[in-house]
C-alpha cells in the first residue's frame, strides 16, 4: 500500500480503530488469556488517549473527541451497540444514509 492510496489507508486505520473498540467492549472472564489481554490493552489505550490515539483517529478521519465521548459513556453504561454498523455510525466512522443502503464513507457531522 502506498501513499497514493489514501482511501485504502483510511480504511485500514478505521479497521484498526474498530478492532480496538471491539476489544475494549469485550469483558468476559471466560475469554482466553490472549483476548483478556487484548481487552485490557484496548481499554488502557482508550483511557490514556495519548499521542497514538490522536494519530490513529486522525488517520482514520474520525474525531478523537467523539471517540473519547463514546468511551466515557460506554464505561458509565456498558450497553453494547445493536450492531457494528450502529457503533461505527455513532463513532463517526461512517454515516448511514437515511434512505438505507450502504454507508456513506464520510465522517458524520
Amino acid at each position: 500500500m502506498t501513499d497514493s492510496d489514501p482511501q485504502r489507508l483510511q480504511s485500514l486505520w478505521r479497521a484498526v480503530l474498530m478492532q480496538i473498540v471491539m476489544d475494549a467492549m469485550r469483558d468476559r472472564p471466560s475469554d482466553p488469556t490472549r483476548e483478556r489481554v487484548a481487552s485490557w490493552e484496548a481499554k488502557s489505550w482508550l483511557n490514556t488517549q495519548g499521542e497514538d490515539f490522536e494519530i490513529v483517529c486522525s488517520n482514520a478521519a474520525v474525531d478523537p473527541r467523539r471517540v473519547a465521548r463514546w468511551w466515557k459513556a460506554f464505561k458509565e453504561n456498558p450497553e453494547p451497540p445493536k450492531n457494528v454498523m450502529d457503533l461505527m455510525a455513532h463513532l463517526g466512522v461512517y454515516r448511514v444514509r437515511r434512505h438505507g443502503g450502504r454507508p456513506n464513507d464520510q465522517r458524520a457531522a
